[in-house]
């Protein structure tokens, strides 16, 4: 989950975030800005961060199945491929901007969805939604932020 609030404040921008951390608590980011440009930047370069976190959490829980789980469904080469695209995006995300994060994300839904745990995993559903959500707010992200209009 990631929320963004702005509320003009007597001539301030104060700014609510409100997104789930990568331990999957709820967290909470409140900062006044005196100019909305410093606002909407600060969510920016914030929302980035939160993507590269979550990926971080989800790509390396999925290393650690593919490294230890003796089960063939892990050993296919399209599931591994996935993984290395997904692991090369996150050696140079920090360098990326917003708007090429998340259109390199959305282009790689297919291999974030591939390496889902198998379905029988205890942590498939967590997985899932960790995944699910990673894509919708970069979607999300996509329509306000970088969609023609």
């Amino acid at each position: 989950m990631y929320k963004v609030h702005v509320e003009e404040q007597s001539g301030d921008f104060v700014l609510n975030i409100m997104y789930t951390s990568p331990d999957r608590n709820i967290a909470n980011i409140n900062r006044t800005f005196r100019d909305i440009n410093d606002a909407t930047n600060y969510t920016r370069k914030h929302f980035a961060g939160w993507v590269i976190e979550q990926l971080k959490k989800y790509v390396a829980h999925a290393d650690i199945l593919f490294n230890t789980s003796g089960s063939g469904f892990y050993a296919t080469e399209g599931k591994r491929n996935s993984l290395y695209r997904l692991q090369d995006l996150l050696e140079v995300a920090h360098h990326e901007t917003t708007r090429s994060l998340v259109q390199r994300v959305i282009a790689l839904e297919r291999d974030i969805l591939n390496i889902l745990p198998s379905s029988h995993n205890k942590s498939y559903q967590s997985s899932h939604d960790r995944a699910d959500d990673i894509i919708r707010q970069c979607l999300r992200y996509y329509k306000v932020f970088i969609k023609p209009t």
